[in-house]
């Protein structure tokens, strides 16, 4: 009679050895893949918004744009950002806008603005240059909606430009905002 040998069995403490690597890969990729899709998902909805807007004579640009924050954020970056409204005759541009929106939080943003600012309505008479220390603004929503939104400005000086005929509604020292 021949004894038929089982096949060698495995060590239970190989297997961990394998699948421990395997499972850590398998959650890089899937992190990987779960921020380029929100990237472009996030990317694609700031130009239909830009686009919506171009429709309408509003226009917004930046002199140079940039997107990142991988692994663990979605930053965008824009130089000297513009906004022009051809209806209602105005216009705004910044320094520097930065935003930046943690991935493992949906619905959270926090923007920074670059001082200064220069806003105009010629045909209303109005024409300011604005300076601060610090400008941030945070948002956060839900499924339901806006949660919470907040406007923080540092030293905020409003001064109207030499040829302005309307006035601030205040003068900056008196308003603390």
């Amino acid at each position: 009679m021949t004894n038929i040998s089982e096949p060698e069995r495995r060590s239970l403490f190989r297997r961990p050895v394998i699948i421990a690597p395997a499972v850590v890969l398998l959650i890089v990729l899937l992190w990987c893949g779960y921020w380029f899709a929100v990237n472009l998902i996030a990317t694609n909805a700031i130009g239909g918004l830009i686009a919506s807007m171009a429709a309408n004579g509003r226009t917004v640009d930046c002199t140079t744009d940039t997107t990142g924050g991988f692994p663990l954020s979605l930053d965008l970056d824009c130089t000297q950002p513009h906004f022009s409204d051809a209806g209602a005759d105005m216009a705004v541009g910044l320094s520097r806008l930065t935003a930046t929106a943690p991935v493992y939080s949906p619905g959270s943003v926090a923007a920074s603005l670059s001082s200064p600012m220069a806003f105009s309505a010629p045909v209303r008479g109005y024409a300011y240059d604005a300076s601060w220390e610090r400008a941030v603004a945070e948002a956060d929503a839900g499924l339901s909606g806006l949660k919470r939104l907040t406007f923080e400005f540092n030293e905020l000086a409003v001064t109207a430009k030499p040829d302005t005929q309307q006035k601030p509604p205040f003068r900056s020292e008196e308003r603390r905002v």
